[in-house]
């Protein structure tokens, strides 16, 4: 069974392995050929990751994910990071960042260039930006030195069409349609009786309201020979586990067809920007080299350090060799902007929510409001929780290495909303399962459900708080699952999945005596919309991601191929059979404390729903786990 969808439960067997590679913390020795000087192993590892195969191997059928050479290897301002810089390096294709967690170690992120460059904000902190000028860089094709592809649009002819803020400049859905948008460099956008190339749109991306050509899909799931630190192998995906979150980011526009000029020679070319790269699909060019990325690395080191309002940097950028490239220091800057909080008034209670880093259980926790202002950030630690009385925050946290803690321990621990007054309970061995999560708090504050997820199944234990000691798996009589469970207010019902009877792939969600061992439980749904399981085994049916019962306890939500809503027994929902089908695969549906809103989590990234309006606001992005506290 795979109980979870986001990034951490993509591909369980593979999971930890590839997160901990493709954010660098596998030691490897020097290259054979001359590869590019790194400033950080981290960098090394990660641009080996999939570039050492491009560099290395002849034939290997696709382009570089970064780039053969580096050009700059800086350190720029950054206001969380320590001494207010942090060290980054520049390549063709994208820039690689050192960031490092609280407890010292390093991980490597993927800046958000293009959003920059549409907008002219430079990003220096977390909520920091210097406001420049919009690139006037072209986005694809040639060089425009002397004039030589000023046909192309440029990053600022893109500013009227991109999605940065919820529901702006999203576009319907038109799954199976052709691509016949264009774009000119003034910005204008036009309709194409008879487009370049018959390419049809496979997907929507809900979270910022763009679609995404086939063409461009299949680019994004790439898969051939990777370096896993030792030797190559093969059929692994190209960008990692999910190459939206680590490599690309959102599509946040629709994908347009343009005119540029590509090695001389005036082409058509289908462009789309995500928030970190930027796609093409150029007909003319020979497979397998149609779809390529832009240049975005060197288009915005030529806009950061060209631009008249930034000086450029105190070295001069050239091609990187075996010759060790000095780390510089970027200039520094005074103007800063605060973004503009997302419209969602009327909204009570707080949001809690782990920012997905690079080791499995030291993500970044974070407090705000729920239009997502007034962000805090409380303690490193994973899938988050907050107490009934929403004065405590508990999570998961590795204790790995710390006295009296083998390799692989994770515990439980309860922090106050700022951080302080840490208390550790209950404690599991990680190496026993492929991933550990937090799945409910008991409406007494003395329990907390973890799901503990293997290969082959997800089972429920339960941390007594009280005593510190561990129970389980819980034993129902339908046969529990994992995923769901959920308490009614007042602690007596609660609401579990287990597979229906008689049937050998289904689940179906149940409602009954808490106290009971599913004894009188009667079914919720039967069988509707449920998940497909991605794992070999003949043993787990289909089933829900995630379920969770109103304020009201009038109300499931249901997060299956579709997030559903279904009334309890012997009650009337004002949303009994209302359907979300923009909405698949959900791991989490986290109703606010009036009941008339949903969070839910999809592909990491958060969105609000109001159930009465239908309006969608995408919240948050990079997120493992959210609460809402109903105080």
């Amino acid at each position: 069974m795979q109980p979870k969808m986001s990034v951490r439960f993509g591909v369980l067997a593979l999971l930890l392995f590839v997160l901990n590679l493709t954010f660098g913390l596998i030691n490897q020795g020097q290259p054979a050929w001359a590869a590019p000087t790194f400033a950080a192993s981290e960098f090394r590892n990660l641009w080996e990751y999939s570039d050492k195969a491009v560099a290395e191997l002849p034939g290997s059928g696709r382009g570089y994910t970064w780039g053969p050479n580096s050009f700059g290897n800086l350190q720029e301002d950054y206001q969380e990071a320590a001494g207010g810089k942090r060290v980054v390096q520049y390549f063709d294709k994208s820039r690689m960042e050192l960031s490092t967690t609280s407890d010292g170690k390093t991980f490597v992120t993927n800046g958000l260039l293009t959003k920059e460059l549409v907008t002219g904000k430079r990003q220096d902190g977390d909520n920091k930006y210097t406001q420049l000028t919009p690139s006037t860089v072209q986005v694809a094709g040639d060089d425009n030195a002397g004039g030589g592809n000023a046909v192309a649009p440029v990053y600022a002819s893109f500013k009227a069409v991109v999605t940065f803020q919820p529901g702006e400049n999203v576009a319907p859905n038109r799954t199976d349609q052709n691509i016949n948008l264009n774009i000119d460099k003034n910005g204008l956008v036009t309709t194409l009786d008879q487009p370049p190339a018959s390419l049809k749109i496979d997907n929507y991306y809900v979270a910022t309201g763009h679609n995404v050509p086939a063409v461009f899909s299949s680019f994004l799931n790439l898969t051939g020979k990777i370096w896993d630190g030792s030797k190559y192998s093969d059929g692994k995906g190209v960008y990692g586990v999910n190459p939206i979150a680590v490599t690309f980011g959102y599509p946040i526009s629709e994908a347009y067809w343009v005119q540029a000029v590509v090695a001389g020679q005036p082409r058509n070319v289908l462009v789309q920007l995500f928030e970190r790269r930027v796609l093409t699909y150029t007909p003319a060019n020979p497979d397998p080299y149609k779809v390529e990325m832009g240049n975005i690395g060197q288009h915005y080191y030529q806009w950061r350090y060209t631009n008249k309002e930034v000086p450029p940097p105190t070295t001069t950028p050239a091609p990187v060799t075996t010759t060790p490239v000095p780390v510089t220091t970027a200039p520094t800057s005074t103007v800063s902007v605060t973004p503009t909080p997302m419209p969602t008034t009327g909204l009570t209670g707080k949001l809690v929510y782990d920012i997905i880093a690079d080791d499995i259980y030291a993500d970044q926790i974070y407090t705000s409001n729920p239009d997502a202002s007034n962000k805090t950030k409380v303690i490193q630690g994973s899938y988050p929780l907050f107490a009934p009385d929403g004065k405590r925050i508990a999570f998961l946290t590795d204790l790995s290495g710390t006295p009296g803690n083998p390799a692989g321990t994770v515990g439980v621990r309860s922090v106050k909303l700022d951080g302080s007054d840490a208390q550790d309970f209950c404690k599991l061995n990680s190496n026993d399962y492929a991933l550990l999560t937090l799945e409910r708090y008991s409406p007494d504050g003395n329990q907390i459900i973890i799901d503990a997820i293997s290969e082959a199944a997800s089972n429920l234990f339960v941390c007594n708080l009280s005593d510190k000691n561990l129970s389980g798996p819980l034993k129902y009589k339908q046969g529990l699952l994992g995923d769901v469970y959920d308490w009614t207010s007042d602690g007596k019902n609660a609401l579990w999945q287990a597979p229906i009877a008689g049937s050998s792939d289904k689940s179906a969600l149940y409602y009954g005596n808490a106290n009971n061992n599913g004894n009188d439980g009667v079914a919720v749904t039967n069988g509707q919309n449920l998940v497909n399981s991605d794992l070999n085994d003949t043993v787990t049916p289909k089933y829900y991601a995630s379920a969770s019962l109103s304020p009201d306890h009038k109300t499931v939500a249901v997060g299956g191929s579709v997030v559903f809503l279904v009334s309890l027994p012997g009650q009337r929902s004002p949303y009994e059979d209302k359907v979300l089908s923009d909405f698949s695969n959900a791991e989490q549906v986290v109703w606010s404390p009036d009941g008339k809103t949903l969070a839910i989590l999809t592909q990491t990234l958060v969105s609000l729903v109001n159930l009465d309006t239908g309006k969608v606001t995408a919240l948050l992005e990079d997120v493992a786990q959210v609460d809402w506290s109903k105080q």
